[in-house]
């Protein structure tokens, strides 16, 4: 495996932080570093739902590409159809 260029994870949410406001930022457990950033000025519920969901989504991104590049590593016989999308998908996360 190649070593990682983004920020190491595991990622964590940090809700709030400006007061009013229900954004959100992603951070690094290991070092504290900010990845990313999403502070809207008006949020309704849906909006704020659908942020908290992002947030997860992202967070769980260092691990789910940990996991396909163990898959990719440990098995010889996956499906083609299977084996084109975890590459797209380690493509796109890396490249």
């Amino acid at each position: 495996m190649n070593e990682a260029k983004h920020t190491p994870g595991p990622w964590k949410v940090i809700m709030g932080g400006i007061v009013g406001d229900d954004g959100f930022a992603i951070g690094s457990h290991i070092t504290n570093d900010v990845v990313c950033e999403r502070w809207p000025c008006t949020c309704d519920n849906d909006d704020r739902q659908r942020m908290i969901m992002d947030a997860k989504l992202i967070t769980a991104a260092p691990e789910m590409l940990e996991a396909l590049q163990c898959v990719l590593s440990g098995i010889s016989r996956i499906p083609e159809d299977v084996l084109d999308t975890i590459t797209n998908a380690i493509r796109k996360a890396t490249q």
